[in-house]
C-alpha cells in the first residue's frame, strides 16, 4: 500500500478561495483517504464557525458512511463520534 493523502478547498459563494488543506495520512486505502478528507473538511468548517458546508465527493461509500456510522473504519470512528 502506498502513502495516502487527503485534501480540500473551501470557497465562498463567489468561488473565492477561503482555505485549502492537504494532509499525509500514511499507508491507507483510497476509501480511508476520501473519508479522512471529508471528516477534516467538517472539522475545519467547525473551527471557522462556517455554518453552511457543501461537500463534494465521487465516493458513494463515503456518503453511505456518514449515513451509517458502522461503516466508518475503526481508526476513524472514535474521531467522528467525539466531534
Amino acid at each position: 500500500m502506498q502513502t495516502s493523502s487527503c485534501g480540500g478547498i473551501f470557497r465562498n459563494r463567489n468561488a473565492d478561495i477561503l482555505l485549502c488543506f492537504a494532509e499525509n495520512i500514511g499507508h491507507e486505502s483510497a476509501y480511508f483517504a476520501e473519508l479522512s478528507g471529508a471528516m477534516r473538511a467538517i472539522e475545519l468548517a467547525m473551527q471557522h464557525d462556517w455554518q453552511s458546508l457543501w461537500i463534494e465527493t465521487d465516493s458513494a461509500l463515503v456518503v453511505n458512511a456518514f449515513k451509517n456510522i458502522s461503516q466508518f473504519p475503526w481508526k476513524l470512528r472514535n474521531r467522528w463520534e467525539n466531534q
